[in-house]
């Protein structure tokens, strides 16, 4: 298998366990904890958009740093998808609340912390086949 097909999948591996957090993570109390109100429905089209654009993300593994470490890695190239999703995504699609002055912070931060998500996801999978490549197979 090459590696742009094993960092796709890995991005596609983090993006689906991400949703699959936040779905969990919506079913919580959160608007009384954080005071966001969080409860995401299960889209197959938004679904879909996101396992691609995780994959496309995943293509950063490409980037020659931190080669020893995937998972660490996975946690430095999530910064490029947080960026893209607060600047870019939110205004292709209108979305302009987290760009007034009177937004909840948390709003921004959940972003992030989703993000961190992927990226730990998608270097836990890299570092998973890492491992059993080396494995002898009986």
């Amino acid at each position: 298998m090459g590696k742009g097909l094993l960092y796709f999948l890995a991005g596609v591996f983090g993006a689906l366990v991400t949703d699959v957090f936040i779905l969990i993570f919506g079913t919580l109390p959160v608007k009384s904890i954080l005071g966001v109100e969080f409860a995401p429905e299960i889209d197959l089209i938004a679904l879909s958009v996101d396992l691609f654009s995780g994959g496309l993300f995943g293509l950063l593994f490409f980037l020659p740093f931190l080669n020893s470490n995937p998972i660490v890695k996975g946690a430095c190239i999530s910064v490029i998808p947080f960026l893209f999703h607060l600047f870019i995504k939110n205004r292709l699609l209108g979305d302009f609340s987290a760009f007034t002055p009177d937004t909840n912070l948390t709003v921004i931060g959940l972003m992030f912390a989703f993000d961190l998500f992927w990226g730990l996801m998608s270097g836990s999978f890299l570092a998973f086949v890492e491992d059993s490549k080396k494995l002898p197979l009986k």
